[in-house]
């Protein structure tokens, strides 16, 4: 059977694929993680046309040059070798999320409104500590001015916005619907646009109220804006949870940042986290990055579907106005694993400990780590595992005349543990009918080609690859070394173990000379009293 047979065969099997074979599409956030990997897939799989990707140029680099380097990296070897002329159905479209209008220019706009078929909306700045005003131009308006953008476009069939499972995580209980916000979308643009740069950086504590970070409120927000101002578009709402290594494709384990849970491995796995603010008994509500774009290219299809059996005026790509709240009409997917395959942070982190058989070169310490469900405990971890060897360490640096850098190192780690910590310290209740019955409507072909039922994971041997996977895809430390790197980390390991011996034998003989002391002090009163 020729590769053209294959793939008539594959197109009448799969639904999906009928609806992605010739499509134009168009992608926000290509660069970012989730981005990369919906790009790979799209050009490896769906048989698309052209995929237009706003991008801009950033830290010298052009949009090409950007593109370039996404394309060389070991994510992209597989289709390279698949497809070596895919590139070709890429189409660079200068733009920037955080400028109004998408930044885009007349002829590009043109461009896309008259040939986009499907919009991925992936773009957002996900850093948790992002200031309000930037968070608000990129996750709130950035995506109004994808709705307008799409809402002119004659051939839309599907929009896709990736949202977050945490964008109501004041709430306890989240179902795959609206929720409304504190303060609407409307406010607390009117009130970032009428403030200047330090008075909103000043009451962004206030504006937030319950959430943690601008991210979940401003994803939150962005939610309120499409529920608004989608009337008409055929869209559904993605939210994963916690985004994670690759399970399998189109390689095992890639991950290109130590974001959340990755970062608390990386970092106990190379020695530098030793404890974590974390009950080991709730849910690590994590998912796949793959396994979550695939659940992303499905639910395209599944709006596709309702575009073209719903002609009437819900999924009509008009202003009509309708008797339906916009709530009941678009399909949100609560894109997690808690529901079906749960797994808790203390087992999470204990499958982790495979780090310790294969270690890497850039190793600083021998693992030796734990997680404190008591913020009081850790402190006191923090003090004496953390930051006193970190000044011990940089006292020695400065003695020796080279660069201190452990306690610059331990205030990052520090910053990243209290963001983590309030995921990891709470629990959620998360349903996801939608996304179930989703994998259920769909074909045996479609279930192999785009599986995502977070059910069928094995955890044990998802995770028994992940910290391989952050150590080569990230720390960029080759196998080649495995040798070298295990007599290092068993000379960790006798310097390890000789300090925490030797401060045990410390502190009991600390203890024991305290004792002694008290007893030759009130030896006489004891025994009196005894007798």
């Amino acid at each position: 059977m020729t590769t053209m047979d294959k793939k008539d065969v594959g197109l009448r099997n799969s639904n999906i694929l009928e609806l992605f074979q010739g499509a134009q599409v168009l992608l926000t956030g290509a660069t970012g993680f989730m981005g990369q990997v919906l790009m790979e897939k799209l050009l490896r799989t769906c048989q698309i046309d052209k995929l237009y990707i706003i991008i801009r140029p950033k830290k010298g680099m052009t949009e090409k040059e950007r593109l370039k380097k996404i394309f060389d990296s070991s994510l992209y070897e597989r289709l390279q070798r698949e497809q070596p002329n895919c590139i070709s159905k890429v189409v660079l479209v200068t733009g920037d999320n955080e400028q109004r209008g998408l930044g885009l220019s007349k002829e590009d706009h043109a461009l896309l409104v008259h040939r986009v078929n499907i919009i991925f909306h992936a773009a957002a700045t996900v850093r948790f500590d992002e200031k309000l005003t930037t968070a608000v131009a990129i996750n709130i308006l950035g995506t109004k001015d994808m709705l307008d953008l799409a809402r002119e476009m004659p051939h839309l069939k599907a929009f896709v916005h990736f949202s977050t499972a945490y964008s109501n995580c004041i709430m306890k209980e989240i179902d795959e619907k609206f929720y409304m916000p504190a303060m609407r979308w409307t406010e607390v643009v009117q009130l970032v646009d009428s403030l200047d740069q330090e008075t909103t950086e000043i009451i962004t504590p206030i504006v937030l109220g319950e959430w943690p970070n601008t991210y979940s409120f401003t994803k939150a927000l962005a939610e309120d804006l499409i529920r608004d101002e989608a009337r008409g578009l055929p869209i559904g709402i993605l939210r994963p949870s916690i985004v994670v290594n690759t399970a399998s494709e189109p390689v095992v384990a890639w991950i290109n940042n130590v974001y959340g849970a990755a970062g608390a491995v990386t970092g106990a796995a190379i020695g530098l986290l030793k404890s974590l603010h974390c009950d080991k008994d709730i849910a690590a509500d994590m998912v796949p990055v793959d396994m979550a774009i695939n659940a992303a290219l499905a639910i395209a299809w599944e709006v596709a579907q309702h575009t073209s059996e719903n002609k009437p005026a819900q999924y009509l790509n008009t202003k009509m106005k309708t008797t339906c709240k916009n709530e009941d009409i678009i399909p949100i997917y609560n894109y997690v694993s808690s529901t079906q395959n749960p797994i808790t942070w203390g087992e999470f982190m204990k499958l982790n400990e495979y780090a310790i058989n294969y270690p890497s070169l850039k190793c600083i310490w021998y693992y030796f780590f734990t997680l404190n469900k008591h913020r009081f405990i850790h402190n006191i971890y923090v003090i004496f595992l953390h930051l006193l060897p970190a000044l011990i360490t940089d006292i020695g640096a400065k003695i020796m005349g080279k660069k201190p850098i452990m306690c610059k190192a331990y205030q990052k780690i520090s910053k990243f543990t209290d963001v983590i910590a309030y995921f990891s310290t709470k629990q959620w209740n998360f349903h996801n009918n939608n996304v179930q019955n989703l994998w259920k409507r769909m074909s045996p072909q479609d279930k192999i080609l785009f599986k995502f039922d977070m059910a069928l994971l094995d955890w044990e041997v998802y995770l028994s690859s992940m910290i391989k996977g952050i150590r080569f895809y990230f720390i960029k430390d080759s196998f080649e070394h495995a040798e070298k790197a295990e007599t290092r980390y068993q000379r960790l390991k006798y310097l390890h173990y000789t300090i925490f011996y030797s401060v045990q034998l410390m502190l009991l003989y600390v203890a024991y000379k305290i004792v002694l002391h008290y007893w030759i002090t009130f030896k006489d009163v004891l025994l009196e009293i005894l007798q």
